[in-house]
């Protein structure tokens, strides 16, 4: 290496440091001492390269002053201008005045210049219809006049209509386009203005109605319906929908399976999303849907919160019984825009929660009506009624709140409630007198004609036997082997014993289960909120399943694609079974519904087709063995069923499951005193029908997989445990007469011989 190679801390050059140069011949002394002083060595690089990056280096800074307009090298070129950051503001200001004065006088220039002519469009008069021969003007579109808004005043748009009359100026073929696009901001078609207000006159049923445009919706929400599944309008969704729209009471008539739902909150939807001023939580609650159960609530909220989701700004809530009250005190508190109830909590927090703002309240609806009356809130919907009238902010609520009823059947309870709380409605389906019952009393009901229905006459002693070979007959009878199944039972006791059972034989069926255990779910009164919200929502989701309920699910609730529904247990009334049965063959779906009779209950077939029910007999021989069913004499004797082999084991292994577990035994005696008392429950219009009197009771029992005498089951389990329990009632007695004496005698050794 030369003496010519220097050492160089390179990071020094563009930094202006100093730039430390020593020879390297001094020895390894001199290079150490160097690098004691500025730290490691950073390379070596020969004089020549660094006057050539030293030159690149000043002609980068003097480009970059002179882009700027200033710096050293741009003052040297200029001749000793000043140096430095003072030099290039000097400069930068000098050119921003200059930039300033010639715009300023642009400006002027321009101001000078005369303006050249301006030309106005032709506004076409109503009596230039047609084009004029021969001068080849263009033909004028629809006569033309203002729309009003609602901050100007119509004297100040006539006069603009006459000024624009006034224009005469020819315009061609291009301009016409862009003063049509102009003038449709501000002006509409005079054949556009007719057909709206043609609109604002609804017709109260359009039967042509092919989609949900032609019933007076706007496409969006017609839209949002299609993504739901509803493509063409019911007919209570053709008849309820425009009448709604039009703000009338309205009195509906809705079959189960008809789509209500849609007919009242899609309208609602749409009234509120149009109004003015947007909707605020602040203004409280503007409507409230009154249902009877808690899993309906939980439904009608599920489509509203579909229907409401491309309108963020309205907000709908639930509140119904079994929740934490301080956790819907909260929610209504920030403000509910329209509310699902069931009856109970609803007049609860009217009662008791001051945050709860319902004096703006425009809509009111109750839904199943006539079930409502049947579960005893007749008095509570008055006190709701009453309370809503006085909370408004003006007491005629007949010009305030629009009241829209729907029940599937009219008696007097509903019809006193709809005269009480409707004012001038308008009927759909009947009217508040009931005239739309026969002239024998009994109203006609009107079924899906997708729905196939059929009884079976069972024996009581072989009831659950039927039952589960059907369940599996169900289940087989899918292609797929998917069906949705809901088994209606009297009373909350059977409920559970049943799940059991069933669960039970599924799991000890050596050539496979028919389905999973987890797929049979329970649901009735007896459960909390919780399990019941759990239940519903695994119930829906399921492809495959079966659900055994009490009546707490025959109203209202839109299970999704149930196939069959069996009721084990007879309902009551008619109305009862038009629910049960609604459960399936919804919005056009096929169906299938069993009831199961003892053969002393069949007159009850004649009291449904009194009621316009047709149902057909399904024999109970299709479900014995091949082999019996091969003999033809046997399909119709309900003894041959007590020697089929088939029946015999089932029957066998039903007995042995309720023996073998305490826990099922006592199910299955709580379930056997449970059904009696249901059975004697029955209305006094068919208890001659269903006579508890005449029930073979040991052959109840052993439905129920009893082998105790009934009279034993009434009681208590066992003679032992009975004896036991009276033991101890005696005692009890015993005790409570030794009582007051012992009190007597401490009185008196406090009183008279405390000294």
């Amino acid at each position: 290496m030369s003496d010519d190679d220097i050492e160089l801390n390179v990071s020094g050059i563009g930094g202006g440091e100093e730039v430390g140069v020593g020879p390297v011949g001094n020895g390894l002394g001199s290079l150490k001492a160097a690098r004691d002083r500025r730290g490691p060595r950073r390379g070596l690089v020969n004089r020549k390269k660094f006057k050539e990056y030293k030159e690149r280096v000043n002609k980068k800074s003097a480009a970059r002053g002179e882009r700027v307009g200033g710096g050293r090298a741009a003052a040297k070129k200029a001749g000793g201008a000043e140096e430095g950051p003072r030099g290039r503001d000097d400069a930068r200001r000098d050119e921003a005045v200059k930039r300033r004065e010639e715009r300023e006088k642009a400006k002027e220039k321009e101001e000078a210049a005369p303006a050249p002519p301006r030309e106005l469009p032709r506004i076409y008069s109503h009596a230039q219809a047609t084009t004029t021969g021969g001068s080849g003007r263009a033909e004028p579109p629809a006569r033309l006049r203002p729309v009003v808004p609602a901050h100007r005043s119509a004297s100040s748009l006539a006069n603009e209509e006459d000024d624009l009359e006034e224009v005469n100026s020819d315009i061609d073929e291009e301009g016409k386009g862009f003063i049509d696009q102009l003038l449709s901001e501000h002006f509409v078609a005079e054949e556009e203005d007719a057909k709206r207000d043609e609109e604002e006159d609804v017709e109260p049923l359009n039967e042509n109605a092919k989609n949900f445009v032609d019933v007076g919706l706007d496409k969006s929400l017609a839209n949002i319906l299609l993504g739901m599944g509803f493509e063409e309008p019911t007919s209570i969704q053709k008849a309820a929908i425009p009448l709604i729209l039009s703000g009338k009471d309205v009195l509906a008539q809705s079959p189960t399976g008809s789509g209500k739902t849609v007919a009242y909150v899609s309208p609602i939807v749409q009234m509120l999303k149009q109004r003015s001023v947007r909707v605020s939580r602040t203004e409280g609650t503007l409507a409230i849907i009154i249902v009877p159960t808690r899993e309906l609530s939980l439904q009608v909220f599920q489509v509203a919160s579909r229907l409401f989701k491309d309108f963020y700004w309205i907000v709908p809530g639930t509140i119904m019984g079994g929740e934490k009250r301080s956790r819907e005190k909260a929610r209504l508190r920030k403000g509910i825009n329209v509310l699902t109830c069931t009856p109970g909590r609803l007049l609860d927090h009217l009662e008791n929660t001051t945050a709860f703002q319902v004096s703006d309240l425009k809509y009111l609806i109750l839904d199943e009506a006539d079930r409502l009356i049947d579960m005893g809130f007749e008095e509570q919907v008055s006190k709701i009624i009453q309370l809503l009238d006085k909370k408004s902010e003006m007491g005629d609520r007949s010009s305030r709140r629009q009241t829209i009823m729907l029940s599937a059947t009219m008696h007097s309870g509903v019809s006193k409630l709809a005269k009480y709380s409707l004012h001038d409605p308008v009927s759909v389906g009947f009217d508040i007198d009931g005239k739309d019952r026969a002239e024998d009393g009994n109203a006609s009901f009107k079924m899906p004609s997708q729905l196939k229905q059929h009884y079976i006459l069972v024996p009581t002693k072989l009831r659950p036997v039927i039952l589960y070979k059907l369940v599996a007959k169900c289940f087989k009878s899918a292609g797929d082997g998917k069906s949705k199944i809901v088994v209606f039972v009297s009373c909350c006791d059977s409920v559970e014993f049943h799940h059991e059972i069933l669960n039970e034989l599924s799991a000890s069926d050596e050539q496979g289960a028919v389905f999973k255990p987890q797929d049979a779910f329970k649901l009735h009164g007896n459960l909390t909120q919780q399990e019941r919200t759990a239940v519903y929502f695994d119930f829906c989701k399921s492809s495959s399943a079966i659900l055994f309920c009490t009546d707490v699910a025959a109203r209202g609730l839109d299970f999704p694609s149930v196939t069959h529904i069996i009721q084990y247990d007879p309902p009551g009334e008619a109305e009862d079974y038009i629910h049960r049965v609604g459960r399936t063959a919804r919005m056009q779906s096929k169906g299938e519904a069993f009831l199961f009779l003892l053969p002393t209950e069949m007159p009850y077939v004649d009291v449904l087709r009194g009621h316009g029910i047709q149902v057909n007999e399904e024999y109970v021989g299709q479900f014995l063995s091949e082999a019996s069913r091969n003999n033809l004499l046997l399909l119709r004797k309900v003894n041959a069923l007590y020697r089929d082999p088939v029946f015999q084991s089932l029957q066998r292994v039903i007995f042995d499951i309720v023996a073998e577990s305490k826990k099922i035994h006592q199910l299955a005696a709580d379930a056997y005193r449970s059904f009696l008392r249901a059975y004697a429950r029955y209305p006094s219009a068919i208890k001659t029908i269903f006579n508890v009197k005449i029930l073979h009771i040991g052959h109840v029992a052993d439905s129920f997989g009893l082998k105790e005498k009934p009279s034993m089951i009434g009681k208590s389990q066992t003679k032992e445990e009975f004896k036991k329990r009276k033991g101890d009632h005696v005692k009890t007695l015993a005790r409570a007469k030794k009582k007051p004496a012992t009190q007597k005698k401490r009185l008196y050794n406090q009183v008279f011989l405390s000294e």
